[in-house]
């Protein structure tokens, strides 16, 4: 048996590599290994596996990998790296970036506000409703849109008398 002089603690990542293809089964597992932070703990499981893997969880560090393998293997924790309460040890990958998400939505709620956004949202509709139209008076195809065409038609020769 090798005496390992590697100083740096161990570290447990979970991955999983989505389902790519017609038939194919998404993958889910560990690496335990050792690494100076989780940073690099991630870098190396990347570097190891194929495209398309990805990073759930990264747990540590651990003093030894009897103790990580025995997270690992411990069936309280092993399916989601979370502790036997079901607190969860580390969140980094699981939850998404939920500032972001609440600052995307107050600016689309500003924008809601904004007259330039009901401006070009009037235009888009006021453009639909023409290319209806177009299309109705062309194939005669959409009753409600061949209505309104007739009815523009009127009301345009009209006004040009």
């Amino acid at each position: 048996m090798t005496t390992n002089t590697n100083t740096n603690p161990w570290w447990l990542v979970y991955w999983n590599q989505p389902q790519t293809g017609r038939g194919a089964v998404a993958k889910n597992g560990h690496a335990i290994l050792q690494a100076a932070d989780a940073a690099d703990a991630n870098a190396i499981v990347l570097n190891q596996d194929p495209a398309g893997t990805v990073i759930v969880n990264t747990l540590g560090p651990y003093t030894t990998q009897a103790a990580a393998l025995a997270y690992a293997n411990n069936p309280a924790t092993s399916a989601t790296g979370t502790t036997t309460s079901g607190a969860a040890t580390n969140f980094s990958g699981l939850v998404p970036n939920l500032g972001g998400l609440i600052k995307d939505a107050g600016a689309f709620f500003s924008d809601l506000t904004s007259a330039n956004f009901w401006l070009r949202l009037g235009e888009v509709v006021l453009g639909l409703i023409l290319i209806a139209v177009g299309v109705a008076e062309l194939t005669h195809a959409v009753p409600v849109a061949t209505h309104i065409a007739k009815t523009v038609g009127s009301t345009a020769a009209l006004a040009a008398a």
